[in-house]
Order: C-alpha cells, then sequence, then structure tokens
C-alpha cells in the first residue's frame, strides 16, 4: 500500500465528529482534546478552515442537514443542554439552550 498524503489535524482529537458536507469537504468538531474547535478539510486532506465552537463539546453529535447543508451540533459530555448550527464554511447560524441534558452517544435527526 503507497500512502498518497498525509495530513494531520489541526488539534489531536478523541470522541469528536465528521461530517462530509455537500461540497465534499468534511467538516471535524469537538473531541476530548479540542472540544472547543472545528476545522474543515478538503477531500484530499487539506486544511481549508479552522474556528471555535459556541460551546466546547466532546461525545456529541452532528447531524448535515441536507436541505441546506448545515451541520446541526447537539449535546456532549461538556455541553450536554446546547445545541449549534454551522454553516458549510464553518460560520455560526445559530445556537442556543435544549429542553433538557444529552449525554454522549445520543442522537439527532434531520428536520
Amino acid at each position: 500500500m503507497t500512502l498518497i498524503s498525509a495530513n494531520y489535524l489541526w488539534v489531536q482529537r478523541d470522541e469528536h465528529t465528521c461530517n462530509k458536507l455537500p461540497n465534499g469537504n468534511i467538516f471535524i468538531a469537538g473531541g476530548a482534546w479540542g472540544p472547543g474547535s472545528w476545522e474543515i478539510r478538503s477531500s484530499t486532506g487539506a486544511l481549508v478552515s479552522t474556528g471555535t465552537l459556541w460551546a466546547s463539546r466532546n461525545g456529541h453529535n452532528a447531524e448535515l442537514q441536507s436541505n441546506t447543508g448545515n451541520v446541526l451540533i447537539t449535546g456532549g459530555s461538556v455541553s450536554q443542554g446546547t445545541w449549534e448550527l454551522r454553516s458549510g464554511t464553518g460560520a455560526l447560524v445559530s445556537s442556543g439552550n435544549m429542553n433538557g441534558l444529552h449525554d454522549p452517544g445520543h442522537t439527532t435527526t434531520e428536520y
């Protein structure tokens, strides 16, 4: 097996989420070692952009919203009762609090 390219994540991660965006880029959010950050990688692994999450997260859930291309990020062990919606560029679209706590391992449903 030949390695075509090797890229390293912007920050070390564990218990993070990854979502493939409509343009082929990958949106990576949170994790045990980078709970307050996100990054977008191209389909070749090149770093496109990085930023800070509205709330620190690990063990959270993230779901691509096919009607908008946005990513809904919810809960996790750090920010159990919060959610945030990010655009395909990583920009914060909206955020807020949920009615209850959502521990690691919860699921989301596309709306």
